[in-house]
């Protein structure tokens, strides 16, 4: 199956967790939002209690202004074209970093951490 979408990814600061020594202080969670149509938006976000998605019944414009009022750093755009899904027996560890690089195809093995993964889109844009 091959899709083609843009997914814009959106990178914030949430509160400390253990984990949390091993991250940036500025940035250390990652999510992605994806339009629908015109008017939905979906947002899937990888959190320590599991998988969420929501649909909203806005636009992408008015959902991104809506988030970064709410304290988001950035959202950074990636556009997958022509990437081949593949079905994979071992999967890397299931975090917002490792969910965002499948659904964007990115396959850099040095982005583990969301400011990692948030230096390597700014690069690859730039």
């Amino acid at each position: 199956m091959i899709y083609k979408r843009a997914i814009y990814v959106v990178f914030m600061t949430v509160p400390r967790q253990w984990w949390s020594i091993f991250m940036s202080k500025k940035i250390n969670h990652c999510y992605f939002i994806t339009p629908i149509d015109k008017e939905r938006t979906i947002l899937i976000n990888q959190t320590e209690g599991g998988l969420e998605i929501n649909s909203y019944n806005v636009n992408l414009i008015e959902l991104s202004k809506n988030i970064m009022k709410n304290g988001a750093k950035d959202i950074l755009r990636g556009v997958v074209t022509g990437y081949k899904l593949k079905r994979r027996k071992l999967r890397f560890f299931r975090s917002c970093v490792g969910l965002t690089k499948d659904a964007l195809g990115i396959k850099a093995p040095f982005a583990l951490t969301p400011m990692q993964l948030y230096k390597y889109m700014v690069r690859r844009q730039s």
